[in-house]
């Protein structure tokens, strides 16, 4: 298996612009293709990703050979730099999780403090110079950037000022309903009460879609639904038996649907409140459907 290497500081700003302009969907979805192209299919090993966190950090782990890795990457934009505590909290996985090794991959770059804690801690440090390296080598294409994607937004600004123009004015509106409305229906089911806490966040037209997409799933299967509240997301886990087919990520900012497929969960339904337009309900649900029924049938 090839080893995730240390790529220095991070500092190539040319990939790291590029990965940067990806969407949080598009970005997972490139990590998977890429996961399964170089390790996968190449070298026979198991592939597991997980969602997004709240932090926007992917999991990637790697099992073959007696071995088992991680591959923890944080889609972070320019303007901020992976610390010392990050590079921490991923070596401190290492034993709960029987990890043989640890890397620790970023869209940015990283600080002084965090490249001493790594060579401390033994974790590998890989910037977007490598991963775009990686993906080249693998024959996996970037995703197109999709208009008003990318999470180049400065950490210390506000996330729900008018600074994005349109989106953000009507996101701003939207909170305002939320207040205003502050209920939670009783009759409501699981999922919509699910997409009710982030929807006075939105825009309109994608809470809309989501209250919509959200309210379908009853209709795609006999699901048992599980709710897991972060400080910055909420997600639906939809269980079939003891398996997860489904997972639904709400953001003040995004609304992802996940869908098993062979073996991971792949996007399938992502919308932001950075576009000005978002897809017609009829169009989510004809993709959502036969991805559900597939993941129900495997």
């Amino acid at each position: 298996m090839s080893d995730p290497a240390d790529s220095g500081d991070g500092r190539d700003l040319a990939p790291a612009d590029r990965l940067a302009a990806l969407s949080e969907a598009d970005f997972y979805a490139l990590l998977g293709d890429l996961a399964a192209a170089r390790w996968g299919e190449s070298e026979g090993w198991t592939v597991d990703l997980s969602p997004p966190s709240p932090r926007s950090g992917i999991d990637v782990v790697l099992e073959g050979d007696g071995e088992r890795r991680l591959l923890h990457v944080r889609q972070y934009p320019q303007s901020r730099a992976v610390g010392a505590p990050d590079v921490r909290e991923v070596a401190a996985l290492r034993d709960p999780r029987n990890l043989d090794r640890v890397a620790l991959a970023t869209t940015s770059s990283f600080s002084g403090a965090a490249r001493e804690a790594a060579r401390e801690r033994s974790v590998r440090l890989v910037g977007p110079g490598e991963l775009m390296e990686w993906a080249e080598s693998a024959g996996v294409e970037l995703p197109r950037p999709s208009p008003g994607s990318g999470t180049d937004v400065d950490s210390d600004s506000d996330p729900h000022s008018d600074s994005r123009g349109a989106a953000g004015r009507e996101r701003a509106r939207g909170r305002e309903r939320g207040r205003e409305r502050g209920d939670d229906p009783a009759d409501a089911s699981v999922p919509e009460r699910a997409a009710g806490r982030y929807a006075g966040y939105w825009p309109a037209a994608l809470g809309e879609r989501a209250l919509e997409v959200v309210g379908a799933l009853d209709d795609l299967g006999d699901f048992d639904y599980e709710v897991r509240h972060a400080d910055a997301s909420t997600e639906l886990r939809c269980r079939a038996g003891e398996r997860v087919p489904v997972r639904v990520r709400f953001t003040e900012t995004s609304f992802l649907v996940f869908v098993a497929a062979e073996g991971r969960p792949e996007p399938v339904v992502r919308l932001t409140a950075y576009r000005e337009r978002q897809p017609p309900v009829s169009d989510l649900l004809a993709e959502l459907r036969p991805a559900v029924e597939r993941a129900l049938d495997g």
